[in-house]
């Protein structure tokens, strides 16, 4: 797959134009979090659109349940925040089940200093919620790397109630924390280590998958002495921008070849394709599958017992007849009956299958006549599959 040539953020380039003319002590005091007010938003490989944080990724992505939005705040600043899911209502054998992992992570513009000492600062809102703790944790490894347990890891420190500043803008508040590097640090993962249940009310979740978000904005490191950035801070921010998979397991952003840590699995390759199904092998008006659907599919799905698949998006979609809320209920139900045959045929990817019916707000054709109709009722595969280049 051809990777999308990269667009960074024009607020960015200002800044590295401003490093370039103030002193040596405004070099030193650089973000050591590339796109650290979320400001610039990736366009995902997989569906052409834009979906997430550029420079920051979900573990696992494919996984990771859309929260409600009525619930989130306004950004502190700018017009975009940080989602850290960090709890389930429904308690944390739910919360594995549905996440697998939940965490948020990015790769440091620059590795740390050992023995040298650093400042994390960041606004943090709760949406009324309470506030427990929040993780953090530094590794030399990727995160995302297929086979590296991150559940496993320690966290490099907590942040706890009591360094919560009080409030400065509309719910948010300010958390500073130093520490003491050891050398290792590579990749900084956020989120909710315990193995104990923190006690959210089921009237508390955040999305129907019951997660309970905690919301950053203007994120920062900085070494607390002046050090200057290692040569790579910019080309490293360029590389977090060019991993733009954001509905893949297992996509990294450090690759074989790279000098800075041992580099202990091949670099995945993803590859999508997109299957059509035409609304003639659904009962009329119907989520029901025609015989000639199963038949068709028996033989699709024959080929995909040799592949690695990452993820399987269906997406449901009619004309412009009858109304919106129909078509909506119809899309879905469409979708959802393929999914259904997928998880039968597959259990073993059902936490990869997702569902979605999109009415009629998606049209490929003129919905005023009857050839751009049929071509507009139809239901859309995506199937993600992954292999390890040699």
């Amino acid at each position: 797959m051809k990777t999308k040539s990269i667009v960074l953020h024009f607020k960015y380039w200002c800044l590295l134009l401003l490093s370039v003319t103030f002193s040596y002590e405004r070099i030193a005091a650089q973000n050591l979090f590339a796109n650290s007010s979320f400001e610039d938003i990736n366009i995902c490989v997989e569906f052409n659109a834009s979906c997430a944080a550029e420079g920051w990724f979900y573990i696992k992505p494919t996984t990771n349940p859309l929260v409600n939005r009525q619930v989130v705040p306004e950004p502190y600043s700018g017009m975009n925040l940080l989602l850290v899911p960090v709890e389930s209502v429904y308690g944390k054998k739910e919360f594995s089940a549905v996440y697998s992992h939940p965490f948020v992570y990015t790769m440091l513009c620059c590795p740390l200093i050992k023995g040298e000492s650093y400042k994390i600062q960041f606004y943090i809102h709760t949406a009324s919620r309470k506030f427990y703790a929040l993780d953090f944790c530094f590794t030399q490894t990727e995160p995302a790397t297929d086979g590296f347990d991150l559940v496993r890891q320690k966290p490099s420190f907590s942040i706890q109630p009591q360094e919560l500043r009080e409030e400065v803008k509309n719910g948010w508040r300010r958390v500073q924390h130093v520490f003491t590097a050891d050398g290792t640090e590579r990749f900084c993962t956020i989120g909710n280590f315990s193995e104990k249940p923190w006690g959210y009310k089921a009237k508390e979740r955040m999305n129907s998958g019951g997660a309970v978000y905690y919301f950053l904005d203007d994120v920062s490191l900085v070494p607390v002495d002046s050090i200057a950035p290692c040569k790579k801070y910019e080309a490293n921010i360029v590389k977090l921008y060019e991993q733009n998979f954001r509905h893949t397991n297992f996509a990294t952003v450090q690759k074989p070849g790279d000098t800075i840590e041992p580099v202990l699995h091949s670099a995945p390759v993803f590859t999508s394709d997109t299957l059509i199904i035409p609304a003639a092998l659904f009962e009329t008006n119907s989520a029901v599958l025609r015989p000639e659907f199963v038949k068709l599919f028996d033989e699709f799905s024959a080929g995909m017992n040799e592949k690695k698949i990452a993820s399987i998006h269906i997406f449901g979609h009619t004309d412009s007849r009858g109304t919106q809320e129909k078509n909506k209920v119809l899309s879905q139900n469409r979708a959802e009956a393929i999914r259904k045959y997928f998880t039968e045929k597959f259990p073993q990817y059902t936490d990869v299958i997702f569902a979605k019916g999109k009415g009629q707000d998606q049209p490929v054709a003129d919905n005023k006549t009857e050839q751009g109709r049929t071509r507009n009722r139809r239901v859309e595969i995506v199937v993600t599959t992954v292999s390890l280049s040699q």
